[in-house]
């Protein structure tokens, strides 16, 4: 680089005092989230809370807030993960069973019983 005569004048005119004097964060370099893809992750967010068995509440400690800010995601509150969150979720897995079953000739069978203390189990 020293040899190149272009370098050189770039360097040599810019006021190197000013610039550079903190990191930059990875921020400035994510786009903004649009509407769409928020949705889509929020839905794959709930997803994942729901089929794993996690408390609403489990990514609220601001340290997994601050992670996920990084990477330009707010994770959705509490109340949509109850009520609209999981009621699409609901549809969407109740569509896709109903889909697989329509044409199939499925039948389930139960079983009630007892155990020692007379409390009911279906099997």
């Amino acid at each position: 680089m020293s040899e190149c005569t272009k370098y050189q004048e770039i360097t040599a005119s810019e006021d190197r005092s000013t610039k550079f004097t903190a990191q930059s964060t990875l921020n400035q370099y994510i786009p903004a989230m649009d509407s769409v893809k928020k949705a889509r992750l929020d839905r794959k967010f709930a997803l994942a809370l729901y089929a794993t068995g996690k408390a609403f509440s489990s990514f609220s400690d601001p340290t997994w807030a601050g992670f996920f800010a990084e990477l330009g995601y707010v994770i959705p509150t509490r109340q949509a993960l109850a009520k609209p969150l999981l009621d699409s979720a609901y549809n969407d897995t109740k569509d896709k069973v109903e889909e697989i079953t329509r044409d199939s000739e499925l039948g389930l069978v139960t079983d009630k019983s007892t155990d020692v203390s007379l409390n009911r189990l279906a099997n």
